[in-house]
């Protein structure tokens, strides 16, 4: 469940990744943050947003960043309206042995997932990562 306090031995790192502050959140893009023995998963909510062309996936001074632009409808004028429209950004800090060179990132039904193996050794290099369609 989405706010529900993270597990004792979850680290440091996962909290500030997923914005927990022990209640209730809602941060735009909303992420899922794994680590497992073989990689980091990270999953993004960006439905709307154009992967090919609004969607910009990079590791920068070790963290992940996800920045974008969701655009409004053209034509449209709801006499209601929740969703959200504009720029996104969402930094997730990294944490170390992750080989940020063999990175990838597809999207699919508006999710974004961003998927960096683990390495022997960390080599902190600032990268972009391409999103292809799946």
């Amino acid at each position: 469940m989405r706010g529900s306090s993270p597990p004792d031995a979850a680290p440091e790192w996962v909290d500030r990744a997923t914005g927990h502050s022990g209640g209730v959140f809602a941060l735009w893009p909303l992420v899922d943050v794994d680590l497992d023995d073989t990689r980091l998963t990270v999953h993004v909510e960006i439905p709307g947003a154009d992967p090919a062309t609004d969607v910009v996936v990079e590791v920068d001074s070790g963290a992940l960043v996800v920045r974008g632009w969701k655009r409004a409808p053209a034509a449209s004028r709801p006499r209601v309206s929740e969703r959200t429209f504009g720029r996104f950004y969402r930094s997730i800090p990294l944490p170390e042995g992750l080989d940020v060179d063999c990175a990838s990132a597809t999207s699919r039904d508006g999710v974004l997932t961003v998927e960096i193996p683990r390495a022997a050794t960390s080599r902190g290099v600032d990268r972009r990562i391409e999103v292809t369609a799946g």
